[in-house]
C-alpha cells in the first residue's frame, strides 16, 4: 500500500482537519492561521475555533523554543521539528490539538509535574494562576512552558492529556488537548 493511501486511511479514520510534520518556524504559523481562518470562514462556533488556533499556537510555540530539534536557517530564522494535528474526536463528541516533538530528557519530570500541578486546578484557579504567571514573568521561557500549558488548559473541556515516548534512544513529548 503507498503511503498516501495509508495516511489517507489514517486521516479519515481519525477525523484529521489539519497536519503538518517538518520544520516548524514563524512562516509556518502565518501558513497555519491563514489556512485555519480560510477553512473556518463560514463555521458557526467561532469561539472554537478560535480556542483551537490558540492551543495549536501554544503548542507550536513551546515547540519552537523548547525543542531538542532546533536549527537555523539560511536566513538566520530559528525552526524546530515538530508535528502537529487538529482533529474531531468523535467518541468525545469535540475537537483536539495534538502536538509532538523531541524533547531533552532531563525536562521530562519538568514539564509532567508541571501538567500534573496544572491539572490539578479548577478552571477558576487556572486563571488565577495564569494571571500570576503573566504578571510575575514566572516561567517566561524557561524550559518547562508553564504559561502555555496553562493557557491551554484553560481553553480545554478536560484535563491535558500527555506522554512521553523514547524512539531510537530519544524523547518525544506529547500532547492532547480537547476543546
Amino acid at each position: 500500500m503507498m503511503v498516501t493511501s495509508k495516511l489517507r486511511k489514517i486521516i479519515t479514520q481519525e477525523s484529521v482537519l489539519f497536519s503538518f510534520y517538518g520544520a516548524l518556524s514563524q512562516p509556518f504559523v502565518d501558513f497555519f492561521l491563514s489556512t485555519i481562518s480560510k477553512q473556518s470562514a463560514n463555521s458557526d462556533n467561532k469561539s472554537t475555533i478560535k480556542a483551537l488556533i490558540i492551543i495549536a499556537i501554544e503548542q507550536v510555540q513551546n515547540m519552537m523554543n523548547y525543542s531538542q530539534e532546533l536549527s537555523l536557517t539560511s536566513t538566520n530564522e530559528c525552526t524546530a521539528l515538530g508535528m502537529i494535528v487538529l482533529g474531531y474526536d468523535k467518541s468525545k463528541e469535540c475537537y483536539y490539538v495534538n502536538g509532538s516533538n523531541q524533547i531533552n530528557p532531563n525536562d521530562r519530570e519538568k514539564i509532567a509535574e508541571k501538567i500534573e500541578q496544572i491539572n490539578a486546578l479548577d478552571a477558576q484557579a487556572q486563571r488565577k494562576l495564569l494571571r500570576q504567571k503573566l504578571k510575575s514573568g514566572e516561567d517566561a521561557h524557561l524550559k518547562g512552558a508553564g504559561v502555555g500549558f496553562v493557557e491551554m488548559a484553560k481553553r480545554s473541556s478536560s484535563k491535558l492529556e500527555y506522554s512521553f515516548e523514547e524512539i531510537d534512544g530519544k524523547v518525544y513529548f506529547n500532547i492532547m488537548v480537547f476543546v
